[in-house]
């Protein structure tokens, strides 16, 4: 039988455009698998169901096209409802059912005489016969106005012998139930068996019957109506005709349509309504529920409400939606289970640590909180700030307060909470430049909020500048360090030697001779910027200063002949003044004003007039002063 088989199929494969499969009898052959049927009547669309109230008149469970063999029956079975609507205007109406059969693809419909829900067939040849399903709404008698559905066509492919199903696959129309309605709520599970024309049945069974029952024949899978919550695996088996068995299985989730929420205290938790949404609720209104007192907090009509930032005092607080909706001026609702918002106390410090600096003793123009300039020698600078922990659940038991100072400030006071404290120790750095001060102990147990100051007087300017900050690490209440150190803001210190230095460069005329006789020659300075003062005035306070040029000695050889010369001082506008004179005021300045440094072209500055070379040969130097005083205006 299996190599003719064999053969067939090569022989229709190699001469496939010239051989008509025939209809034989094969057992594992699929019939008629997409022949079309013409319905008796238009079967109803598929209801529209919203979560679990049905908005729709229809079926949610079509007579299913099924295989078997000859003799051996099958049961076609039906579930179909009213909306919630038609059910409201028709009160004491009942299912009457009536079914229709065809075995020629629906050109001629029978009406079976059959007023039966399901109906159990048993062929007696190979073939396909067709089944559709009415049913009417009536109570005593049918009337023209009476809701009436028509399921989808099924087919009975009759094989002539039976077929084993290899595999099972199991799925569910919801995947989520509610348990919290006075009516209980349900779903159908289907199983598609393999191959697809499989002659075993199919029986189901659920792991756990306080969530949820089955009916073991029609998949039909009811939610408890305790509000008792849980996933229920759901199994479906077909027994083969040699006994053998195939399995399958699907989860379904049963619930209130929230779940419980957990967080972290400082996030938000995001409630979430759980069911199938095939349509637009005309609002949803979600409740919080405190100590008993409920108060709506959102009808932005979404399926998700996120809450504020969570603290520990809204732990154990309650959420519920109420969903609405309508349709032909009817309306219903549908109110969620209270979900539980369960908040995990955050233990970690929340510390903030501020600070300012301050001269007690100069105040510089540029100055802030955290910025001083200008500081001398013996200023009072005071360092003065707070540290909180926010979070009224830390673990934080007392810690270390430490502040960061230059080594040249001398600690004269240290105060804690507006009080003087000694519990401190003053400890050096690597750094030649800094030291530490060390409060220890701080307490966080009863206050979260301490203030701090130190005060302390600048020795010697030994820095441009420098920068601080205050720092705290902390243990808990078993002096165990914790993680993570905070630091302030950084505090600047600028400094100055309030006072004035000076530095002149030494000058150079070079060689005299016959071609610099009666004109004057330029200055040859030490440095190449041509700086004859080099000045730097770090005074806080800018007085007026007047700067003078005199001559101490004139040009002089080493046997004390006098170089027949003048040294004059040329201005920009070309005049000049000699040294001979006397003391050359050179620059004034006015308050307010800084001492900047003198520079020199080849035509301004001091320069050489030589009037005749009655002058020994030799090197001459001169001896020059300049003068820095308060100008008398």
């Amino acid at each position: 039988m299996h190599k003719k088989i064999f053969i067939s199929v090569f022989s229709l494969l190699i001469l496939g455009l010239f051989i008509i499969f025939p209809a034989h009898s094969n057992s594992n052959q699929v019939l008629a698998a997409d022949t079309t049927v013409t319905p008796h009547e238009k079967p109803t669309s598929d209801p529209t169901i919203f979560l679990f109230i049905w908005l729709t008149t229809g079926y949610s469970l079509q007579p299913q096209s099924q295989y078997t063999y000859v003799g051996h029956p099958k049961t076609l079975m039906t579930s179909a409802s009213l909306s919630i609507w038609d059910a409201i205007l028709h009160p004491l109406a009942s299912q009457h059912y009536t079914w229709y059969t065809s075995s020629n693809n629906g050109s001629t419909w029978t009406d079976m005489k059959k007023g039966d829900q399901d109906i159990t067939v048993a062929p007696t040849q190979v073939g396909e016969t067709h089944y559709q399903q009415k049913v009417r709404w009536y109570s005593l008698f049918p009337g023209l106005f009476d809701p009436t559905a028509y399921s989808k066509v099924a087919t009975v492919t009759t094989l002539p012998d039976p077929v084993n199903a290899k595999s099972l696959k199991v799925n569910a129309d919801e995947r989520y139930l509610y348990n919290n309605q006075k009516d209980s709520v349900s779903t159908y599970v289907h199983a598609t068996p393999f191959p697809t024309n499989a002659t075993g049945e199919v029986t189901w069974a659920v792991n756990d019957t306080s969530l949820a029952t089955i009916n073991n024949k029609t998949g039909l899978l009811t939610a408890n109506n305790q509000s008792k919550s849980g996933v229920v695996t759901v199994t479906g088996t077909i027994t083969n005709n040699d006994g053998s068995t195939v399995s399958d299985s699907t989860t379904v989730e049963i619930g209130g349509g929230l779940e419980d929420q957990t967080v972290d205290e400082g996030n938000t938790a995001t409630f979430a309504i759980k069911g199938n949404f095939s349509a637009t609720p005309d609002s949803i209104a979600w409740h919080k529920v405190v100590n008993g007192n409920d108060t709506v907090v959102s009808t932005l009509n979404s399926r998700t409400y996120t809450t504020p930032k969570t603290t520990y005092k809204d732990d154990g607080t309650k959420y519920y939606a109420v969903i609405k909706i309508s349709q032909d001026g009817q309306s219903t609702t549908i109110t969620t289970n209270q979900a539980k918002l369960n908040v995990n106390f955050d233990t970690e410090p929340r510390i903030t640590l501020d600070s300012t600096i301050e001269d007690k003793t100069y105040t510089a123009p540029n100055n802030d909180n955290t910025t001083i300039n200008s500081v001398a020698k013996n200023d009072n600078i005071v360092i003065k700030g707070n540290i909180k922990d926010d979070n009224v659940n830390s673990k934080l038991a007392s810690g270390l307060l430490t502040f960061k100072i230059p080594s040249d400030l001398n600690v004269a006071d240290v105060k804690i909470d507006g009080s003087s404290t000694s519990n401190y120790l003053v400890t050096n750095d690597s750094d030649p430049s800094t030291k530490y001060l060390n409060i220890f102990d701080l307490s966080f147990k009863t206050t979260k909020t301490h203030s701090f100051e130190l005060s302390g007087y600048v020795g010697s300017i030994q820095l441009d500048n420098y920068q601080s900050f205050v720092s705290f690490k902390g243990v808990d209440n078993n002096d165990d360090e914790l993680d993570g150190e905070y630091r302030s803001n950084i505090l600047n210190i600028n400094y100055t030697t309030n006072n004035i230095t000076a530095n002149s460069s030494d000058i150079d005329y070079g060689s005299i001779g016959y071609k610099n006789i009666n004109q004057p020659v330029s200055a040859q300075l030490s440095n190449s910027n041509r700086i004859a003062l080099e000045v730097e005035d770090k005074r806080r306070e800018k007085k007026p200063k007047q700067i003078y040029l005199s001559e101490d000695k004139p040009l002089t050889n080493s046997t004390g002949n006098k170089m027949n010369a003048d040294l004059r001082y040329y201005y920009s506008n070309g005049n000049f003044d000699s040294l001979s004179k006397g003391s050359l005021l050179i620059l004034s300045t006015k308050l307010g004003e800084a001492i900047n440094s003198i520079y020199w072209s080849d035509k301004t500055g001091l320069n050489l007039y030589l009037y005749n070379l009655n002058t020994p040969k030799g090197d001459y130097e001169a001896s020059l002063t300049w003068t820095i005083v308060d100008s008398v205006k």
